[in-house]
């Protein structure tokens, strides 16, 4: 088991070991996806093979390659054309992630003060966003121009309240305002 999957369960236990009797109870992390959308550059193959190896790099796991289901003449949308990837993460990945992320790249987001409350939802769910992948360190700045891609990080969180998900999260480490 990983240091950080031990000291989040730690943390966990001790948040919420006045709180509940059952340790079942206790609320846990499921699973965390990472979205990004292609664009209008869904029909480029160096641009999506480029990405998919970036977000590889980032999240230690091949994407999928999520393609349209019909076409949409408004949005010069085509069915059959991938227009967004997906990384979903469970148990030592997703830990492994999370602690990438909260040591090394959020301190590497420019004026950044914390994150909001209100980016738990009401079944206790994390979601946020940024613009810029290249806060991630393993997107190496080479010669080549770097198009900053954006992405939305989800975290599933199985609890029975939203105040509960927000007390974990931030006995975890992440940093609120």
């Amino acid at each position: 088991m990983s240091n950080f999957k031990q000291f989040c369960k730690d943390s966990i236990a001790k948040t919420f070991h006045s709180k509940y009797i059952n340790v079942m109870m206790y609320p846990r992390l499921i699973k965390l996806v990472i979205n990004s959308s292609l664009g209008l550059k869904g029909n480029n193959s160096s641009y999506l093979n480029s990405f998919c190896n970036e977000l590889y790099e980032i999240s230690c796991q091949k994407p999928i390659i999520i393609s349209s289901k019909s076409s949409i003449s408004n949005f010069n949308i085509r069915k059959g054309i991938p227009n967004g990837l997906k990384v979903t993460l469970r148990n030592n990945l997703m830990f492994n992630f999370i602690s990438k992320f909260i040591d090394i790249s959020v301190p590497r987001i420019v004026d950044f003060r914390g994150f909001s409350n209100s980016n738990v939802d009401y079944n206790g769910n994390f979601n946020f966003g940024y613009f810029n992948h290249i806060i991630f360190p393993e997107v190496f700045l080479n010669g080549s121009t770097i198009i900053p891609k954006g992405f939305n990080i989800n975290i599933v969180i199985n609890s029975l309240s939203r105040s509960d998900s927000l007390s974990m999260l931030k006995s975890i480490g992440f940093p609120f305002i």
